[in-house]
């Protein structure tokens, strides 16, 4: 239980009061503003834009059109299918404890240690080194990331938070107010169930355990009052934030401890009905809401301005806060909660440093020379907005009064004719007389120009400036009907795609700076031991946005990849990590991740294939030397039987001579003679040479053997 200085108290409360008002006025132009664009936004017209009775007040509701397909774009960018759009990584050169230092060198001694002994012969250890203990601090950070990393990604998966409206509230508001604040990590308590042994009989008994839960809200644009003298976001020096509670609600503070329990409970007693006041601009929203004839009463509600800044210490001493001594002469971060100017809660702020640790924001377009909150989307389009609405107002009058014109001289039409109302046409003009006018037709039809087709034309320009001012053109939301035969292929899309993104680019980084602080916080969060004692998660890291990655369309980050697959040479396969290069080409095509086996089955896998195709190519080594063996025995036979009938050669042509000469002999005729004769001579020409003596030289033909 707090005990309190009643009277620093109230002059504290005051205090806080008093900015609250400076704050407030200096908001009024912006709220002006911001109902500009809610009306823009819901396609309303503003006050001061009179339309003449009987005129159309068609709105054309283009605006709208473009900020949704903008937060559609946003998100589907932002939150890929088959990943996160955020990672923890180590810092260049990660802090650790001295404790796990310690165990991260006697590791590195041991494995030391137990190498050199395993040596043949033994060695002694090889001394650790500075890169060695870095490369360990290195590996042991990137472990402790990984584990941070699911740790907060199981937090934004709680229902409480719902990270993904989460951002797309914010994206909305920024796109319709300029900026989106996203409050947190704020937290609370659940109580798990854990089976623990009994330290006396060794049974597991269950013991309850108070669990702490980081959340975040989104807050509205008209509950914020940031500090617009401040040149950026983090130098505020402080937030007020507009809270609305019921009774019960307002009553339920007093059970917590760091409430002025006291004061809320004679509070509570003095004031029976809330002191809710209606701000200037809440008229105005209840007639864009379409509740202003019958407004939510809310005379029953508790207004609560709570600030979250920048305080003397020696102040929140006097009230009998307990400050710590070092802090005294400075200003420190607090949290305090005021019930019109009285203080209900007032302490050092639970988290962070500074303000923007605990309200993060979304600001799509920072502009150094205008207001802290940024220009809105809404803004930028309102004057062809406007462009729009006076075309389509003009179109819709002119359709109501083209056509033919009628003029009527009642008095030349007879009782049994048709009266003036019951002719067709468009307007009808009477006129009277029997005299000159009568040598004028009774009925008279004029055509009146409607100039559709110039208002349509117009339009379809003023279309096309819309499109560039909202970066996002028609067809980038299905609208294929601008674009020509060419951009039908996907890479021609894609290439068109890429090009509609580079105005995005900067969105994009606004939301990464977002993404940054929001997981920063988280981070923080869940190092403090007080929230979470996991000690396997502490470490020193850095939040990377993956938002600007996410801009390569699919269809030419899945082509790039293949080619470059297609490209490399060995030397670069082999310096390349594979299974990575696989995943980025499933994520490039936003296909699970998951079909992808773990590392350690991959590096299986891999193994048990460069042993089978190890084994493989030796088969089929044997297989080619058994048959080169072959072919050369084969050729070996077919040489032999060459040098055999080589051999064999000179014998075979002796005897055919010999045989020759004795038919030669025994020729009864000439003719026979004559060609026993020329055979003897062919063989005689076909018979080896004898070398020639003293050279081994062949002797010279005979002509007749030529």
């Amino acid at each position: 239980m707090i005990t309190i200085n009643k009277d620093k108290l109230e002059v504290f409360g005051q205090h806080l009061q008093a900015k609250f008002m400076v704050y407030d006025g200096e908001r009024r132009q912006l709220e002006l503003q911001w109902l500009k664009n809610l009306r823009q936004y819901k396609a309303i017209y503003d006050p001061d834009i009179q339309i003449p009775t009987g005129r159309s007040k068609v709105y054309p509701k283009d605006t709208h059109t473009k900020i949704r397909g903008w937060v559609a774009k946003m998100l589907e960018m932002m939150f890929p299918a088959q990943e996160k759009n955020w990672s923890l990584e180590p810092t260049p050169f990660p802090n650790i404890g001295i404790k796990d230092l310690q165990t991260i060198i006697s590791g590195l001694e041991q494995a030391a240690m137990q190498a050199a002994q395993a040596a043949q012969p033994p060695a002694p250890p090889v001394p650790v080194t500075s890169d060695d203990i870095e490369k360990a601090v290195k590996e042991f950070a990137t472990q402790r990331a990984e584990r941070m990393e699911m740790e907060i990604a199981d937090q934004l998966a709680d229902n409480a938070t719902d990270y993904p409206e989460l951002c797309k509230k914010a994206l909305r508001r920024g796109g319709i107010y300029g900026f989106g604040v996203v409050e947190g990590p704020m937290v609370k308590t659940q109580t798990e169930r854990e089976w623990v042994p009994n330290d006396v009989t060794g049974q597991f008994e269950a013991k309850s355990l108070k669990k702490y839960l980081p959340y975040y809200e989104a807050l509205k644009a008209w509950d914020v009052y940031p500090d617009l003298s401040a040149k950026s976001w983090p130098d505020q020096e402080g937030i007020f934030v507009r809270k609305a509670l019921p009774r019960h609600s307002l009553a339920e503070l007093i059970k917590r401890d760091e409430f002025f329990s006291d004061v809320i409970s004679e509070y509570l007693k003095e004031h029976t009905e809330g002191n809710y006041k209606a701000r200037n601009y809440e008229a105005e929203l209840n007639v864009i809401k379409q509740v202003a004839a019958n407004p939510p009463k809310l005379s029953r509600q508790f207004e609560i301005i709570r600030w979250y800044g920048y305080v003397a210490a020696q102040d929140l001493k006097d009230i009998g806060v307990d400050v710590p001594e070092s802090a005294l002469g400075k200003d420190i971060l607090a949290d305090v909660w005021l019930l019109d100017s009285i203080p209900i809660k007032a302490d050092m702020a639970p988290f962070g440093e500074k303000v923007s640790d605990m309200f993060h924001v979304f600001i799509p377009e920072e502009d150094e020379d205008g207001p802290l909150t940024g220009n809105a989307k809404v803004e930028i389009l309102r004057d062809s907005q406007m462009k729009l609405c006076a075309i389509d107002r003009k179109t819709m009058d002119s359709m109501a009064k083209a056509g033919s014109v009628v003029e009527v001289n009642d008095d030349l039409l007879t009782p049994t004719s048709k009266t003036a109302g019951q002719i067709s046409g468009g307007d009808t003009i009477h006129r009277q007389g029997d005299d000159q006018t009568a040598n004028y037709p009774a009925i008279r039809a004029y055509d009146i120009p409607s100039n559709i087709p110039e208002l349509l034309e117009l339009r379809a320009s003023v279309l096309e400036v819309f499109d560039i001012e909202s970066s996002l053109p028609s067809w980038m939301m299905g609208n294929a009907q601008p674009l020509g035969e060419a951009f039908r292929t996907s890479s021609n899309m894609s290439m068109m795609t890429g090009g509609g993104d580079m105005v995005t680019k900067d969105d994009v980084r606004s939301f990464d700076r977002f993404i940054s602080s929001l997981i920063g916080s988280l981070v923080k969060w869940n190092m403090d031991p007080q929230l979470n004692p996991k000690e396997d998660i502490k470490g020193d890291f850095q939040v990377t946005p993956k938002g600007v990655k996410s801009l390569v369309a699919k269809e030419v980050r899945g082509a790039a990849l293949d080619q470059m697959s297609q490209t490399m040479t060995p030397r670069e396969h082999a310096m390349t990590d594979e299974r990575q290069l696989l995943i980025d080409k499933f994520q490039a095509r936003d296909l699970p991740i998951d079909r992808v086996y773990p590392k350690d089955k991959c590096v299986q896998i891999l193994a048990g294939m460069d042993q089978a195709q190890s084994q493989a190519q030796q088969v089929e080594q044997q297989v080619s030397q058994t048959k080169s063996a072959q072919q050369q025995a084969a050729a070996d036979l077919n040489t032999a039987k060459a040098q055999e009938t080589q051999a064999l050669l000179p014998a075979k042509t002796q005897e055919i001579v010999s045989k020759s000469q004795g038919n030669l002999a025994k020729a009864k005729g000439v003719k026979d003679g004559t060609a026993l004769q020329s055979a003897k001579l062919l063989l005689d020409a076909t018979k080896p040479e004898a070398p020639r003596a003293g050279t081994g030289a062949r002797a010279p033909r005979s002509a007749a053997q030529k």
